[in-house]
């Protein structure tokens, strides 16, 4: 069914979406249907409908978008009422959602500045303009990018060079710095 959520595997942390922390060998249903994005990080979970984020599984320092510490969700939870995001993406216990009109939403953790604009966690989905009018999004672990017009701007962690500034130090995070490419076919983030 278009919209449908299955999931399998470990479920320590609830990551499978149901209740009872066993292994599930075969996929079981965790949304019927109308879910129009879905993204997994380690052990975190979460997806899109129509007017709300669902997430399930590891939750640590907002990592759920719940609004309160959760340690874990062994089954979904309703985490915010929202327009339908065009992409969703999770890495690092933070998660962000990008909007048709440009606009981007980010929940999680952001205690050393992995996201532009906070040193704090993120307990709901709340507006980061320092990615505003993106075409694309990514996440690792400690850092970020987003594209605009052939152009890769990247944020958060450094200190192994992740933002490709030509820059590297510990404990250092930097808000959204470009880096040039022409022509630019796509951005992926690694941890």
């Amino acid at each position: 069914e278009a919209g449908e959520v299955l999931c399998w595997g470990a479920n320590s942390d609830g990551q499978v979406g149901v209740p009872g922390r066993v292994t599930h060998a075969s996929p079981v249903t965790v949304f019927g249907g109308d879910m129009t994005a879905l993204a997994v990080h380690n052990s975190t979970s979460c997806a899109v409908s129509d007017t709300a984020l669902h997430c399930w599984g590891l939750g640590a320092s907002g990592a759920l978008g719940a609004g309160e510490e959760m340690t874990s969700a062994a089954a979904p939870v309703r985490s915010a009422e929202l327009e339908t995001a065009a992409d969703l993406v999770l890495a690092g216990g933070r998660g962000c959602l990008r909007f048709a009109d440009g606009s981007v939403r980010c929940f999680g953790n952001s205690e050393f500045g992995e996201l532009p604009g906070f040193h704090r966690v993120l307990w709901v989905p709340t507006p980061v303009a320092a990615l505003a009018d993106s075409e694309a999004l990514v996440l690792g672990s400690e850092h970020g990018c987003v594209t605009r017009a052939d152009t890769v701007y990247c944020f958060g962690g450094a200190r192994f060079g992740q933002l490709g500034d030509g820059l590297s130090a510990a404990d250092e995070t930097r808000a959204v710095a470009p880096v040039s490419g022409d022509p630019l076919i796509g951005v992926v983030a690694g941890s």
